[in-house]
């Protein structure tokens, strides 16, 4: 029988119960399966399925600070605008659940030193505890596969660049490198780590070792596997567009509402874009005992489709991307704290504009 690989999770932002995460994975390789006529396919046979969940922290913290608005003016200094600015914002996240309630956690993260190196110090213990788990005892190494969404993909890369070594630096104690604790699947889903960088100001996304290790790259894993959802707005702002040699830079072109729910359309959701079998179907097919020819995988692209409504949301859309894509030139890459949180703002309200259309413009509930 083969290994079952250890699966990593990382959820994005908001707050996430134990095993909310697995949760959503499950669904969303579960609803791909059926693509390729896979009958009664169960993850948990596949995949051994570890979370790290962050949110909970985050939660303590923010019922410590007593009100986010109050806390993040202090901090900034800021003045009546803004003040008034993130108030309303505030107002408007506790009345929308489906826009995450806590958007503001990728503020406070960016923001709050203390509060995120305390997160990456612990996403850092998990990882390397995943990995030793796996690869110290040689008659019984197993795959380690990180899947990160959302805001768990600036967490994920915060914590590798500070816990993997490149092979010119000299050992460190509770630090790894490539050579000996490899990763063997890297997936970072709706990457939001170039936009904290502009905050953070920790190690650019785009030149960091957090990678597919190749010849003219170090890098952390084995394959890699940036994924984004052209309908997705959290993936236009700042877009990562890395394109690994090992592994595959995936840009998906459909959302949907799936059949017979009352959901609201969520191009953001990690399990629609697991359901895909373009992303899915990849993963399946590298870590998993299934295997799926190109054929197979056409098959499944199509079917899949015929469950989408993308054409019809496509042109209304494009105004609002072009806004996010404005935001982003107008603010390049040495704003202020202060200017920087008031774009993020814009861009919450931009984003949040954007699920109102896809709503409105996709088929009624």
């Amino acid at each position: 029988m083969a290994v079952k690989p250890i699966v990593l999770l990382i959820h994005g932002m908001g707050t996430h119960n134990s095993g909310g995460i697995t949760e959503e994975v499950r669904r969303g390789l579960k609803e791909c399966s059926t693509f390729f006529d896979v009958d009664s396919f169960d993850p948990d046979s596949e995949f051994d399925f570890k979370e790290f969940n962050y949110s909970e922290y985050l939660d303590e913290k923010r019922q410590e600070m007593g009100d986010e608005a109050e806390a993040l003016t202090q901090y900034l200094s800021a003045g009546p605008q803004l003040i008034q600015k993130i108030v309303n914002l505030q107002a408007k996240l506790k009345e929308d659940g489906f826009l995450y309630t806590h958007w503001l956690d990728v503020v406070m993260y960016c923001l709050f030193g203390t509060l995120r190196e305390t997160i990456l110090s612990r996403c850092m213990e998990t990882v390397l505890s995943t990995l030793k788990e796996a690869k110290d005892t040689p008659t019984n190494i197993r795959p380690v596969v990180i899947l990160a969404h959302s805001l768990g993909t600036a967490v994920m890369h915060d914590s590798l660049t500070k816990l993997v070594l490149k092979s010119n630096e000299p050992d460190r104690p509770n630090h790894i490198k490539f050579a000996n604790y490899a990763i063997d699947g890297l997936w970072m889903v709706a990457n939001v780590s170039r936009m904290t960088h502009l905050l953070t100001r920790l190690e650019d996304p785009d030149h960091s070792i957090v990678r597919d290790h190749n010849d003219d790259n170090e890098g952390v894993s084995y394959l890699y596997y940036p994924v984004y959802n052209q309908y997705d707005p959290f993936t236009v702002f700042k877009r990562y567009s890395l394109d690994p040699q090992w592994g595959d830079l995936i840009r998906t072109n459909e959302i949907r509402r799936p059949d017979g729910t009352n959901s609201s359309i969520n191009p953001h959701s990690l399990t629609e874009y697991l359901a895909d079998p373009e992303v899915g179907g990849e993963f399946l097919s590298q870590f998993s005992t299934l295997s799926f020819s190109l054929a197979q995988r056409q098959e499944a692209k199509q079917k899949y489709r015929k469950t989408t409504l993308s054409g019809p949301i496509s042109d209304h859309l494009e105004a609002i991307k072009k806004a996010i894509r404005d935001l982003e030139s107008q603010i390049g890459t040495a704003g202020t704290s202060l200017s920087l949180v008031k774009a993020l703002i814009e861009l919450y309200e931009l984003i949040s504009d954007a699920y109102k259309l896809i709503e409105e413009k996709g088929p009624k509930k």
